[in-house]
């Protein structure tokens, strides 16, 4: 019983881990929605200067009523895919309030994003022994193997031979005399082995069986572990280098739009090479965004696999 209420101990101890590892993701999906909302809205910011900009190009006879009507139909655009993100962050920001037991309205405060720290991954087979040595599920079946363990012995003990010992006194005869003659003594050993018992044979057979299927139990938990890790530790390092490639991607779109805003406003660029320009930019700072939160959800994922 001892080593069946620890087990439930470590079996709490793994609920609890697993819901910090819920509510870090559950964060960073937000924290995800919340800057694609400000992309959104800067981009939408870009549409109605580049719309007004069109129309004094217009006016100036250097653009035509149709980039205008096109620009308009790009505003309208930016503002449907806003309102999309703002749908996102509202369900993203309840999904975690309800995991920290808040109203769902509760705001959130978001701390800054520092994807530069991002610390190296331990090797590979470093990373499965510590799983291996710390993950509560391992734990937990521990415990279960120990009260398999007592329960077989306890079964087994119905084989051990047993010793009765027994002692009457009393008196014998017509009448109620207490003499030497009329009291007796009696007393028994009664040395028992049980040779052929099928009912504790039978409890014997089932509490090693039990044993044994626990143990596979563990051996499976150990090598479902060990594939958690390898399949974490190769996300993670994906996940790493995507967030290098989004943040040089983003980098050279915000140049490129930069430039190209400024040949635009001085009418020395189409629309249809300005139009490009903006949405790459947006569209490679809304993959940096993804791709930095989605490496902090795998980071997440990965200290969770390794039991921290």
């Amino acid at each position: 019983q001892e080593s069946i209420l620890a087990a439930e101990g470590s079996g709490l101890a793994a609920f609890r881990r697993q819901l910090v590892r819920d509510v870090k993701q559950a964060y960073y999906t937000y924290a995800q929605a919340y800057n694609a909302r400000e992309i959104y809205e800067n981009a939408l910011a870009l549409v109605q200067e580049n719309l007004r900009t069109t129309e004094s190009l217009q006016t100036h006879h250097k653009a035509t009523l149709a980039d205008v009507y096109s620009v308009q139909s790009q505003v309208a655009g930016v503002q449907q895919q806003l309102a999309q993100a703002v749908q996102q962050e509202q369900s993203a920001q309840a999904y975690f309030t309800t995991l920290l037991q808040k109203d769902y309205t509760a705001p959130i405060v978001l701390e800054e994003l520092e994807t530069a720290s991002r610390e190296e991954v331990m090797q590979l087979a470093q990373a499965q022994n510590q799983a291996w040595q710390k993950r509560e599920e391992l734990e937990q079946l521990n415990y279960y193997l120990a009260a398999a363990e007592e329960n077989r012995k306890l079964a087994s003990g119905n084989r051990l031979p047993t010793v009765n010992l027994q002692a009457d006194y009393g008196i014998q005869g017509t009448s109620y005399t207490f003499g030497p003659q009329d009291d007796f003594f009696l007393g028994s050993v009664v040395f028992q082995i049980p040779l052929f018992n099928k009912g504790t044979s039978a409890k014997v057979q089932e509490a090693a069986l039990a044993q044994q299927r626990v143990l596979q139990q563990k051996e499976s938990a150990e090598q479902q572990i060990g594939l958690q890790i390898v399949d974490q530790y190769y996300r993670l390092e994906s996940a790493r280098e995507q967030v290098t490639q989004a943040q040089a991607q983003a980098q050279a779109a915000s140049e490129a739009f930069r430039l190209q805003k400024r040949l635009y406003t001085q009418g020395q660029s189409n629309l249809v090479t300005f139009t490009d320009a903006r949405t790459t930019l947006t569209n490679a700072e809304q993959q940096q965004s993804i791709a930095e939160y989605n490496y902090l959800s795998e980071l997440a994922q990965w200290e969770w696999a390794l039991g921290n």
